[in-house]
């Protein structure tokens, strides 16, 4: 078997751990469309997220943004490195927004088995839905 030595995922440099996961196009492309919406000037790189206080001067350092930034950095590397894994090893590719899917599908999981105000954090919709909850739930208490 014969690994090439330029990345597989933007084939523009040699393939590295810096380049992979803090250069590489294909990783800072699923890192900052996750990122952006939670960092008002993130970095393009997945370096942003190692340590948002000190790169990301934009960054609130509220826990729920910290915690979700955290599992936005863990969730792209992991998509970044399984697709360098998939390209090497199975020859089989997925383009980037299905990449962004399957990362936005695990950050929903992480989050569904964290807690309620960590997923109404990323998706401002469910704070309603708590919300209207925790409402009718007091309601039958109280009824």
């Amino acid at each position: 078997m014969s690994i090439p030595a330029t990345c597989v995922l933007c084939s523009s440099a040699l393939e590295s751990h810096d380049h992979l996961f803090f250069e590489c196009n294909f990783s800072s492309a699923i890192w900052s469309f996750f990122a952006s919406k939670f960092i008002l000037n993130p970095l393009s790189s997945l370096g942003c997220g190692l340590d948002p206080c000190q790169t990301c001067p934009s960054f609130s350092t509220s826990p729920p943004d910290t915690i979700i930034t955290k599992l936005i950095l863990q969730d792209s590397v992991s998509a970044s490195w399984k697709e360098c894994n998939s390209r090497i090893f199975s020859m089989v590719s997925f383009s980037i927004p299905a990449i962004r899917k399957s990362v936005d599908r695990s950050l929903r999981d992480h989050l569904l088995s964290s807690s309620l105000s960590l997923l109404a954090f990323y998706y401002p919709f469910c704070l309603v839905i708590s919300v209207c909850l925790l409402f009718l739930s007091t309601w039958l208490i109280n009824k």
